[in-house]
């Protein structure tokens, strides 16, 4: 009977391990989960580009920051046709930088231009929406420093409430697994005891089975 016990824990703990490692992929992309900053701004950047697209000027101007130095897409020669995200970065709060490759019909020359790289600039504003500051065409993510991007824009980044900020997202990412690790070692302590239980209760029927076996000779 600890023979069956013992089995039957290897198999429930085999059965947990499988069960656990979907739940470690997911815990895995917890930790590079997007923090509502960047999905924000990202969202905001998704409507303008759209709406470049569409050649819907008026949106377009409503989505771009009032301080943004950005160049005109509404003029004839350039049209923005297709756009992908590549990656982005907060480098502050209130402060997002995106990557994006974008496909761009040439009018004048008449060729397309495929998958041109362009980091945008993209910032929160004092009552919480997300604004268009800043188009860096020919660049890439890892081409802009956060000290150069704080550098540009003084007073819109703030270090140390960003690193704070980093700070308490780790720890509650430490928490999170703590936590998920506990839910684990609790379900394996009950399948424990519930197979110990199952070894104890079949017990004394097979002794019994023996006995008869025995009388009956």
């Amino acid at each position: 009977m600890v023979g069956v016990a013992l089995l039957t824990l290897s198999a429930l703990a085999a059965f947990d391990s499988a069960l656990d490692r979907p739940r470690t992929d997911s815990a895995q992309s917890l930790l590079h989960e997007e923090s509502p900053d960047v999905f924000l701004s990202k969202a905001t950047l998704q409507q303008y580009l759209s709406c470049i697209v569409r050649r819907d000027w008026d949106e377009v101007k409503r989505l771009t920051h009032p301080k943004a130095r950005l160049s005109s897409w509404s003029e004839p020669n350039d049209e923005l046709k297709i756009f992908e995200f590549r990656g982005a970065r907060p480098v502050g709060p209130g402060a997002v930088l995106i990557e994006v490759g974008e496909d761009v019909y040439h009018r004048d020359s008449q060729n397309m231009s495929v998958g041109s790289p362009a980091v945008y600039v993209v910032f929160k504003t004092g009552g919480g929406s997300w604004r268009i500051r800043d188009r860096r065409p020919g660049v890439r993510l890892r081409d802009v420093s956060d000290a150069s991007l704080r550098a540009s824009y003084p007073g819109w980044t703030n270090h140390q409430g960003f690193a704070r900020e980093r700070a308490e997202a780790r720890q509650a990412r430490k928490q999170l697994l703590a936590e998920k690790r506990q839910a684990r070692l609790a379900r394996l302590a009950r399948a424990a005891r519930r197979a110990t239980d199952e070894a104890r209760r079949s017990a004394p029927d097979a002794g019994s089975l023996d006995v008869r076996r025995t009388l009956h000779r």
